[in-house]
Formats: C-alpha cells, sequence, structure tokens
C-alpha cells in the first residue's frame, strides 16, 4: 500500500510540473507509459481519435 501511495505522489508531482494542458497529459502519458504500457497506448488511442474527428 505504501509503494502505491509513493508512486501516487510521483505521479501528482510529475503531472503538476508539466506546463501546458496537452503537454500534461503526453507527459503524465509517458512516466505512466514506464510502468503500465497499455494504459499509454490507450491513452494515445484516445488522443488520435478525437483528432481525427
Amino acid at each position: 500500500m505504501g509503494e502505491q501511495k509513493k508512486k501516487f505522489k510521483l505521479f501528482v508531482y510529475l503531472f503538476l510540473s508539466c506546463s501546458f494542458f496537452f503537454e500534461k497529459i503526453l507527459c503524465f502519458c509517458i512516466q505512466i507509459c514506464r510502468l503500465y504500457k497499455f494504459v499509454c497506448i490507450y491513452i494515445i488511442k484516445i488522443i488520435t481519435e478525437r483528432n481525427k474527428k
């Protein structure tokens, strides 16, 4: 449980340290990608689907 909290705090820190909103999503995605590749792929799919419309 303690390990999960540490990771969450790290994500929050990294998330807030990214400046612009899109950059924030991208930055957050890259950080998550290191631990959860499928989440990153899913986020990229959502972003690319929105851009196609």
